[in-house]
C-alpha cells in the first residue's frame, strides 16, 4: 500500500511561522480594505452555473457545433480581405452582416427554415470561399448549422464586429509606425541610423501626418534626440506624410473612411 503524500502546504505552515503571519496578515488587510464587500471573486464552473442536466446537455451541443463554425468562418474573413486587398486594395464593410455571411458560407444549415449561404447575393465572398475550400483537407465536411443556433451565431457576428473595431482601436498607430520604419529603412539616410532614431523619425512622420499641420517641420523641436536631415531627406520625408495622408484618408478614423478607395 503506498502511503499518502504529506500536506506540504501544512508542513510549511508549521515550519515557517514568518511566511504565515505574512499570509494573515495580507488577508487581514484586504478584508480591512473592502469592509462593504463591493468587491469580492466567487470560484464557478460549468456544472455551478448548470444545475439542470438537460440544460447543460444542450449547452455543451451548441457549443460543439459553434466552435469549427467561428473557426473556419473568421480564416474566410482573413483569407477575402487579404484578397480584396491584393486585387483592387479596397476592403469590405466588415460589419455584422459580413461575419453573418461569413458563418453561412462556411456552414450547411439544417431544420426547419434552414437558410443557406445565398451565392448570387455574395459573389465576390463565394469566390473567396471556393479558394478557401481547395486548401481544405479532401476529407473535410461542412459545419452543421441547427437553426436554433441563429441567435448565437446572430451574437457572435455582432461580437465579431466590435472586436474588429477594437482591433483598429488598439493596433492602429502600433502597425502604422512599423509601416513608417519600413519605408524610412528603405531610403540611405534611415538605413545607417540607430534603430532608436528611427523610431524616433516614424513617429514624427505618423504624427506629421495625422495632426493636420501646414509645416511639418514644426514638430522637429519638439524631438531633442533628432537634428535636421539634408535636404533631400527632407523632401522624401513630406513625400512620405503625404502618402501616408492619401492612404488614410480623413480622420478620425471611421467606418467609412475604412471603406473608402486609396487615391
Amino acid at each position: 500500500m503506498v502511503a499518502p503524500l504529506p500536506n506540504y502546504t501544512a508542513m510549511q505552515r508549521r515550519t515557517n511561522p514568518t511566511t504565515c503571519r505574512g499570509i494573515t496578515a495580507t488577508r487581514q488587510a484586504r478584508r480591512a480594505t473592502n469592509k462593504e464587500g463591493s468587491i469580492y471573486s466567487m470560484k464557478t464552473g460549468f456544472k455551478q452555473i448548470f444545475t439542470d442536466a438537460r440544460l447543460a446537455a444542450i449547452t455543451l451541443q451548441a457549443v460543439q457545433l459553434v466552435t469549427p463554425i467561428l473557426i473556419e468562418a473568421n480564416a474566410l474573413a482573413n483569407l477575402h480581405v487579404l484578397r480584396c486587398l491584393e486585387i483592387d486594395g479596397a476592403v469590405p464593410k466588415l460589419d455584422q452582416t459580413f461575419f453573418s455571411n461569413c458563418m453561412y458560407a462556411v456552414t450547411h444549415a439544417t431544420g426547419k427554415k434552414a437558410v443557406q449561404f445565398n451565392v448570387d447575393k455574395n459573389a465576390n465572398l463565394a469566390a473567396s470561399h471556393s479558394l478557401y475550400s481547395q486548401e481544405l483537407p479532401p476529407a473535410h465536411q461542412q459545419p452543421e448549422r441547427p437553426t436554433f443556433l441563429e441567435d448565437i451565431l446572430n451574437a457572435a457576428s455582432l461580437m465579431a464586429r466590435t472586436n474588429f473595431a477594437n482591433h483598429v482601436a488598439t493596433n492602429f498607430f502600433s502597425r502604422t509606425l512599423h509601416w513608417i520604419r519600413l519605408h524610412l529603412k528603405q531610403h540611405i539616410y534611415f538605413a545607417v541610423l540607430e534603430y532608436k532614431l528611427v523610431k524616433s523619425w516614424a513617429k514624427f512622420v505618423c504624427r506629421a501626418a495625422t495632426e493636420g499641420l501646414d509645416n511639418i517641420w514644426d514638430l522637429l523641436p519638439r524631438y531633442t534626440s533628432l537634428a535636421q536631415p539634408p535636404a533631400a531627406t527632407m523632401d522624401y520625408l513630406e513625400y512620405l506624410v503625404a502618402t501616408y495622408q492619401s492612404l488614410i484618408g480623413p480622420l478620425p478614423v471611421t467606418d467609412g473612411s475604412l471603406q473608402r478607395q486609396p487615391e
